[in-house]
């Protein structure tokens, strides 16, 4: 039994724009989805303006007709439709192909959303889903992040949040639906090969009863809570223990080490995410060996880390320092994803990576060579200046606790910064 009285409560408690965007394959979840949101728009209040964005993988020889059937939908309804194909380098893949696509199919809705300037962007996602990704990540040995499986809202930018309100409704109620309603849709065939692990735990799952999906369905709501509740004390406890220093960190590791070995990957995890400026995370393998390791020195996403038995310390890795930018009058950039730099001068800043040239023994005085190398410099009327401390007309900024906003704001958007 579908509940649309609750799904469109869930859109007009969530949803905070004028436009969203669907993600509409022509499978059966996303004509579901497709007619639940056109339903809301005509009752709700709000004004809400939809558009689709339908993305044809180019992998199947018939997927050209499935935007054709997308489309036609689409104009009988009067809604705005985009139409997106993937184009390989080369040729499809042959390997990973699932992942592959999903990839690709969610830079393209990104992009779509950053364009258009829309904030929400709805997916078909639904019960069956969840338990497969659950299953999915169990079998390859997941932590917590991966056990907790699919949000209903999560929030994966400053600007975009990604909502599926469908999440809630079993597969086999979609089909009922659509088929009271008359509603056609898409059978897409690689959903049924087994060769795809997703596909074989599908079909697995088909034949399972009811009680034991909502079994699964409670131990995910229940890792989920547990995720929060990890993400929180990790949170707390990393403002006790880090100095946030001019574009690196560096973690007190008296106190670090007396805390449990989870919360210690968070906080390890988010300083490297910050500094590297990656929103993926880090091997965990490769982190566990910064843990376990009284004294090491490696790089890792982009960063170099220093353990010691005083600290922890967390740098760029200057090598992959690569920004080159111009700073005109009154304006600001966000330089190797660290550093705000405001230029409020009346002239045009380049903006590039330290070099040895440049340090002198004052320099020196300051930071290591290291770290030095790491910071910004700015050629202002062929002078080279080391952007460390504000000078006049220019401000700089790196705003640790802002930047880990960025990278997990479906966690941090209510979380206060101390900076």
């Amino acid at each position: 039994m579908i509940n649309k009285k609750e799904i469109f409560q869930f859109l007009t408690l969530t949803i905070r724009s004028e436009k969203v965007l669907l993600a509409i394959s022509g499978g059966a979840d996303s004509i579901l989805l497709l007619h639940m949101i056109h339903q809301w728009t005509l009752t709700s209040k709000l004004n809400t303006k939809i558009a689709v964005c339908h993305v044809d993988h180019n992998i199947r020889y018939q997927s050209s007709q499935d935007s054709v059937f997308v489309r036609k939908i689409c104009s009988n309804m009067n809604i705005p439709i985009f139409v997106k194909t993937i184009e390989w380098k080369e040729s499809p893949p042959t390997s990973n192909i699932q992942s592959r696509c999903r990839t690709k199919r969610y830079k393209i809705l990104e992009g779509m959303c950053n364009t258009k300037n829309i904030k929400y962007l709805l997916t078909g996602h639904h019960r069956d889903d969840n338990i497969e990704t659950f299953l999915l990540n169990l079998e390859r040995g997941s932590g917590i992040d991966g056990l907790s499986s699919i949000a209903r809202c999560k929030k994966i930018s400053k600007d975009l949040t990604i909502l599926r309100p469908l999440l809630n409704i079993g597969k086999e109620d979609i089909y009922s639906y659509l088929k009271a309603h008359n509603f056609d849709w898409i059978e897409d065939p690689s959903n049924t090969n087994t060769k795809y692990k997703r596909n074989f735990l599908r079909k697995i799952i088909d034949t399972e009863s009811l009680t034991l999906k909502n079994r699964i369905l409670n131990t995910i709501s229940h890792i989920q809570n547990s995720m929060y509740t990890v993400y929180h004390y990790a949170y707390i406890e990393m403002q006790k223990i880090i100095t946030v220093n001019h574009g690196f960190i560096t973690i007190e590791i008296s106190s670090f080490v007396k805390l449990p070995q989870e919360i210690q990957s968070r906080i390890l995890m988010w300083c490297i995410q910050v500094i590297g400026g990656k929103p993926y995370k880090p091997k965990y393998t490769t982190l566990q060996r910064i843990l376990s390791s009284e004294k090491i020195s490696l790089t890792i996403s982009s960063c170099y880390v220093k353990k010691t038995k005083k600290e922890l310390k967390i740098l760029k890795e200057y090598q992959h320092i690569t920004d080159v930018i111009e700073i005109l009058p009154n304006g600001t950039i966000l330089w190797d994803k660290r550093f705000t730099i405001t230029n409020n001068s009346t002239t045009t800043l380049s903006v590039t990576r330290n070099s040895v040239e440049y340090i002198n023994s004052e320099h020196k005085t300051l930071y290591t060579e290291n770290v030095l190398l790491t910071m910004p410099i700015a050629i202002i009327e062929q002078k080279t200046i080391l952007l460390i401390n504000h000078l006049s007309g220019i401000r700089i900024t790196f705003n640790f606790y802002s930047l880990l906003h960025n990278i997990h704001p479906w966690f941090m958007e209510n979380i206060e910064h101390p900076n």
